[in-house]
This record gives C-alpha cells, sequence and structure tokens, in this order.
C-alpha cells in the first residue's frame, strides 16, 4: 500500500501523541490488534469526519473500485499536535446510533467518550525510510469543493476528496506535510463509540 493513489484518499488525519502513548506505541499497538483480530478501531473526534460524512466519501471511492485510505501527517512544525488526554476505552460501537455492537475482544480503543472510530485493516508505516508528502492543497473539504483543509482543535480529522483547493484564499499556509502512515478503512469504515 507504499504507493498513494490521490483518488482513493478518503480521511486525512494529523497525528500526535494520544492518552500517554507515543505515536510509535500507537501504532505498535494498532498492527497488533489487526494481526490478532483482523480490524482495529482508531477514535477521533472531529466535526469534519463524522462517520455519516466519512461513509459517503467511502461509498463513492468504492463504487469507483478504490480502497478506502486515511493519510496520517505529521503537525505543522508552526503549531504542533495537541496531546490526547483521554484514555477511556470504548465498549460499543454503531454504525447508525441506533443499534450498538460489543467492540471485538482483542481492541483496545481509547479516548474520549463519546466520540467515533475508524475502522482499519492494515497498517502501512513505511515512509520512514522514504519519507512521502501530501500536499493538502491539492483536497478540499468534502462536500465543499475548493474549500481547503484547515486543521484546528477539535478537527485534526478530515474526510475530504481529491479536488484542488489552491484558489481558497483563506488556505493553510503550512500545506505540505510529511506522512506518518497510511491506514487501510475497512468495513464498516467509520462508527460512533461509547
Amino acid at each position: 500500500m507504499t504507493i498513494i493513489n490521490p483518488d482513493a484518499v478518503a480521511v486525512i488525519s494529523v497525528m500526535g501523541p494520544h492518552a500517554g502513548e507515543s505515536v510509535d506505541q500507537v501504532f505498535t499497538r494498532k498492527q497488533r490488534e489487526i494481526e490478532d483480530t483482523g480490524k482495529s478501531f482508531w477514535i477521533y473526534k472531529s466535526v469534519t469526519a463524522r462517520p455519516d460524512k466519512a461513509c459517503v466519501r467511502v461509498n463513492d471511492i468504492v463504487r469507483n473500485g478504490f480502497t478506502p485510505i486515511c493519510v496520517f501527517i505529521e503537525p505543522s512544525t508552526v503549531t504542533g499536535a495537541r496531546a490526547t488526554t483521554g484514555a477511556s476505552a470504548a465498549k460499543e460501537f454503531s454504525t447508525d446510533r441506533d443499534c450498538w455492537q460489543h467492540i471485538p475482544k482483542g481492541i483496545k480503543a481509547t479516548g474520549r467518550m463519546s466520540a467515533y472510530a475508524m475502522v482499519f485493516d492494515e497498517f502501512d508505516l513505511g515512509f520512514t525510510s522514504t519519507p512521502m508528502f501530501v500536499d493538502l492543497w491539492d483536497y478540499s473539504i468534502l462536500a465543499n469543493p475548493g474549500r481547503a483543509i484547515k486543521f484546528i482543535l477539535g478537527q485534526s480529522t478530515t474526510c475530504c476528496e481529491n479536488i484542488s483547493s489552491r484558489d481558497d484564499l483563506g488556505k493553510m499556509k503550512s500545506h505540505t506535510r510529511r506522512i506518518v502512515a497510511v491506514a487501510r478503512m475497512a468495513d464498516p469504515f467509520a462508527v460512533w463509540v461509547r
């Protein structure tokens, strides 16, 4: 999965420390969950990537014959990324907020509750020896073609589409970001958790 097809990018997320774990510790744990259970749940809370929005983008990507991915990027050196402090473990997930199921045993989904989770079945961490970058100006916020992605407090994960936002006067200056990891999204892709 090392080669990133821009049309397969469903979500871009800023990666930082999480609930007392370093970035490396988080990814190591998540890879182990996938090896043990086949999937991993990634907790996040962002108004621009609610599960219903994420699934609209995922469905579009799947319909066009691609496998949807999430691209994890480094924070801006200007503002950095605030470490997630919540360490509560989610116990249930739902695709519609009506019917709830238990998170499979062996998956530790921590963060602030109530929140959302993306579901992955593969991580590619091969970006340390050969760094790759993403230009955020090549993407727009989902359902707002041409509207630039902006990462702010409470909005560090964004559903996006491969439509240029270079003409948006409000675009971020720090638009070229190093890719930390890429994760392949798996059914049910994005869920509510509690």
